[in-house]
C-alpha cells in the first residue's frame, strides 16, 4: 500500500490557479460575471469598495486577503454577508473552471498519467486542495 499526499499544485498543470493566483483569478471572474449576472453586481461593488479601503489587495494572495477580511468582520459584522458571497463566488468559479478543464482535450493528461503509473487498488490518497479534479481522474 502506498500513501499519496496531494496539495493544490497537483491541478496546476490542468489549469487551476495556485494560491498566489487565486485572488486575481476569482476577482476577474466576479468582475466578468457581474456583466451578465445581476446577482454578482453587489459582490463586485463591495469588492471594489474593500479594495479602495485597502482591506482587499490585488498584491496579496487569496489567504492573506481572506485573513484581512476576517479581521475586519470582527469590527464590522455586516461584512459577513460579503464573505459568504465571496465563498459562493469561489464555488461558482471552481465549478466553471472544472467544466472548462474537463471539456478541454488533454487537460487532465498529467493527472491521468500519474494515476495510471503509480496508483493501485488499496492505495491511500490524502488531499489538501481546493478542487476535486484528482477525484474526477480517479
Amino acid at each position: 500500500m502506498n500513501v499519496f499526499v496531494f496539495g493544490a499544485g497537483v491541478s496546476q498543470t490542468a489549469g487551476l490557479p495556485l494560491n498566489r493566483d487565486l485572488y486575481s483569478g476569482l476577482r476577474q471572474y466576479v468582475l466578468k460575471k457581474a456583466r451578465s449576472d445581476k446577482s454578482y453586481v453587489g459582490i463586485k461593488q463591495k469588492w471594489q469598495l474593500l479594495e479602495r479601503q485597502k482591506i482587499l489587495s490585488t498584491r496579496s494572495d487569496f489567504e492573506m486577503n481572506l485573513t484581512r477580511l476576517d479581521i475586519e468582520i470582527l469590527k464590522n459584522r455586516n461584512l459577513q454577508y460579503f464573505r459568504d458571497s465571496m465563498g459562493d463566488a469561489l464555488t461558482d468559479f471552481f465549478n466553471d473552471e472544472h467544466k472548462r478543464i474537463c471539456a478541454t482535450p488533454g487537460s487532465l493528461h498529467n493527472l491521468r498519467k500519474f494515476a495510471r503509473r503509480h496508483i493501485e487498488p488499496g492505495d491511500v490518497i490524502i488531499t489538501f486542495k481546493y478542487d476535486c479534479l484528482v477525484v474526477r481522474v480517479l
